[in-house]
């Protein structure tokens, strides 16, 4: 769990600061485009929030592997995404804003697990 955490958080910042060139010279695409792609990406945060609230009923291990399965396609699917234009860019970064926090939620619920056992045993 913990090299899951380094691996998927560590790749989910560095990916971040490469996003806005990414789209300025790869895809071409206009200062405000990029920057409503870059709120998009914030605000998805909320959707994987709310995914994992709704869905946190399933095994934790499960939820991780399917929020790091979403995180690793739109990456994949970055490079599609930079020739297919704005709309295309915008649901990518949609994908892995959710699934990047979606990820987030999973390692603190597993901390507060955690640290509840720790405090049951004392």
């Amino acid at each position: 769990m913990y090299l899951v955490t380094i691996v998927v958080i560590t790749a989910y910042f560095t990916g971040y600061g490469y996003i806005e060139p990414f789209f300025q010279q790869v895809a071409g695409l206009p200062d405000d485009a990029i920057t409503f792609a870059l709120v998009l990406f914030g605000a998805a945060g909320l959707v994987g929030s709310l995914l994992f609230a709704r869905l946190g009923h399933v095994t934790l291990a499960t939820f991780i592997r399917f929020a790091c399965a979403g995180i690793a396609a739109a990456l994949l699917l970055m490079a599609f995404a930079a020739t297919g234009g704005e709309v295309s860019s915008c649901l990518v970064c949609v994908l892995w804003g959710a699934c990047g926090v979606a990820v987030q939620r999973v390692v603190q619920r597993r901390c507060h697990q955690m640290r509840a056992r720790r405090c049951e045993a004392r």
